[in-house]
């Protein structure tokens, strides 16, 4: 299979391509975690995927919990539906808890602050009582709980591991924290090699063409993991050497050229650990280091293939989008590049404006 293919078959599978998703909801649900450390480009990637939605829309099924935040998976945010919410954290809080245990130690982070500090969110967030970082920080300081340096990220990515908290809706800028109790309808449990299984398709029927290590990494599972959640599953899927894949035939690729501004941590990147299929790192080489890895930026993609990185900035009057290419774009391209700002443009309900 070519990279083309590929990639080709992962944007349908994604629906960057094809039928759109209805609504943020279906998108989450079907994409089962969704990467959004950066709440904004995230939207973005949702958006892009879904029929006719607009920042607004997605944010509003946010602010009413339709889709939440929290950190599963991987030691980072992630879009899930609250009807997994529980099975994900099940399955990965424990290794995430592992990976961040050197780091706790180093914060001064033990059981005991833990116990603590989730005590005290317990009592402050019941009764629908959203507070943000900011306001739940200043609670427990005031309890004689230090919250500097780095601390209050790691106190409440534990209490959203430990299944108490979850996102809330924004408040101004910043995002609230809610009880995931009050928040979460409960759902039946799922028993571990169940939660496994249904990772694992949910995975590969819609990253796939997909390797079992590109499974470890998007997951933080082991390989051992990810293979014996395959073993279940693999009568569903396709496989073809190392790829597994959803049974079907790709549709067609839109009409050359076609661009793509896809956000950072964008899941057509990030969802991988074998990315050389949609970018080659080399090409990043003549940028400063802190732009240095494909996944850290936006990505302009053209066709099937990154071609360059974008950024937004603000205007006088709505937004400016600035690009670094690789290499020139013909006329062609640069008219498919400003047709795809102008539909970041529509979503975000601003006028862009590309430099």
């Amino acid at each position: 299979m070519t990279a083309r293919e590929i990639i080709q078959r992962r944007m349908h599978a994604q629906r960057l391509l094809g039928d759109k998703f209805k609504s943020p909801a279906e998108a989450v649900r079907t994409l089962v975690a969704i990467q959004s450390q950066d709440h904004p480009g995230a939207k973005w990637g949702l958006g892009q995927r879904i029929q006719g939605a607009t920042d607004q829309s997605i944010q509003k099924d946010f602010d009413d919990g339709k889709i939440l935040r929290t950190h599963v998976l991987r030691p980072t945010w992630h879009y899930v539906h609250p009807a997994d919410i529980r099975w994900l954290l099940m399955l990965t809080a424990g290794r995430v808890q592992a990976m961040s245990a050197s780091r706790n130690r180093q914060l001064g982070l033990d059981s005991t602050v833990f116990k603590q500090s989730e005590s005290m969110m317990a009592k402050l967030l019941r009764r629908n009582n959203y507070m943000t970082r900011t306001e739940i920080a200043a609670e427990l300081e005031k309890a004689g709980i230090d919250t500097s340096n780095q601390r209050m990220v790691h106190l409440l990515m534990n209490a959203e591991l430990e299944s108490l908290i979850c996102s809330g809706p924004m408040k101004g800028k910043q995002q609230s924290y809610a009880l995931l109790e009050e928040r979460v309808p409960h759902a039946p449990e799922l028993s571990r090699e169940a939660a496994l299984a249904k990772l694992v398709f949910g995975y590969f029927s819609t990253r796939g063409p997909a390797t079992v290590k590109d499974f470890s990494w998007w997951s933080g599972l082991s390989v051992t993991e990810a293979k014996a959640g395959l073993v279940a599953v693999a009568k569903k899927l396709v496989n073809e050497g190392e790829l597994w894949f959803a049974p079907g035939e790709p549709g067609p690729l839109p009409p050359s050229p076609h661009v793509y501004l896809l956000p950072n941590y964008d899941e057509l990147g990030i969802g991988y650990a074998d990315r050389s299929a949609l970018f080659d790192d080399s090409r990043l080489r003549h940028l400063p280091p802190n732009r240095s890895s494909s996944v850290m930026n936006h990505l302009v993609v053209v066709d099937t293939h990154g071609e360059g990185m974008w950024r937004r900035t603000a205007a006088t009057k709505g937004v400016l989008l600035k690009t670094e290419m690789f290499e020139p774009l013909t006329p062609v391209q640069r008219q498919a590049l400003r047709t795809a700002a102008g539909q970041y443009g529509a979503f975000l309900g601003l006028p862009v404006t590309v430099s």
